[in-house]
């Protein structure tokens, strides 16, 4: 455990260089690794580990598997057995929610957090029946939720759904089943709240998101980053998909925290 505990110390650090973790990039609710695609031929991502979680991206959905936050962090946990870390996780909107629940329980394992489009707080009162609402919707008219999600989704790009890996997406969206997308948005209304954890490693936690998200609102994310201490940016113009929307802007932003050499970093507007 000492040892854990010196090497926790020595990569929660701020700075740190990219080639010393391992970047573990965790896609959203509804999406799949394949949108982490174009980021594994780029410098500092090369040695990236991609998942899917269960029940996506054809991913077999463990027997007994209920879908909480914290049994995906678990299930992330045996996939990363055996490997070198520390790790540096990149989590994506409900990717986010699986990293901050997995550096509570396995903080020696991890070297940075990277929340795209996602936060700590759990899901207020306003949120949950948003969710309630989509459970609804799954079980009633699943094309009017698929079309809905999508729209949001890429907002305020709807022409990303005309490209190749919008397209694509959206043909996974649609062979996901809604009962297990139903039980999905259970658990992310049970999700337990790590505003404690953002607070213990705010040094080492980055929020990034875009200023159109319509999923999750720009100042709600600035506000809790504030509140919270950790650092933040935000892209303008841009929406919930930041990895396909913004990639070069968010990797650049990544790379420049973690100083990995010889990178150059594109400017960010403030």
């Amino acid at each position: 455990m000492a040892k854990h505990a010196e090497v926790l110390c020595s990569y929660l650090i701020y700075k740190k260089r990219l080639s010393e973790v391992v970047p573990v990039l965790l896609h959203g609710l509804n999406e799949s690794s394949f949108m982490w695609q174009g980021w594994m031929s780029k410098p500092g991502f090369g040695n990236s580990v991609r998942v899917d979680f269960p029940g996506f991206g054809g991913q077999d959905v463990p027997e007994g598997f209920d879908f909480s936050i914290s049994s995906y962090a678990q299930w992330l946990q045996e996939q990363l057995k055996g490997m070198a870390g520390p790790f540096l996780l990149i989590g994506h909107s409900m990717g986010g929610y699986i990293a901050l629940e997995f550096l509570n329980r396995y903080p020696e394992q991890v070297g940075g957090v990277v929340l795209v489009n996602s936060y700590a707080s759990a899901d207020n009162q306003t949120r949950k029946q948003h969710r309630n609402q989509a459970i609804e919707m799954l079980s009633k008219n699943p094309s009017a939720y698929f079309r809905l999600f999508s729209e949001a989704l890429f907002y305020p790009e709807p022409g990303w759904l005309k490209r190749p890996e919008g397209r694509m997406f959206y043909r996974q969206l649609l062979a996901l089943k809604p009962s297990m997308i139903q039980e999905v948005l259970k658990g992310l209304m049970d999700r337990l709240c790590h505003r404690e954890t953002v607070l213990k490693w705010n040094s080492n936690i980055h929020y990034i998101f875009g200023s159109e998200d319509k999923m999750l609102e720009a100042d709600m994310l600035q506000q809790e980053a504030n509140q919270l201490g950790a650092r933040q940016t935000c892209i303008p113009g841009k929406g919930h998909m930041l990895p396909w929307q913004a990639s070069e802007l968010v990797q650049s932003y990544i790379l420049s925290q973690f100083e990995l050499p010889a990178h150059k970093a594109l400017p960010l507007h403030p």
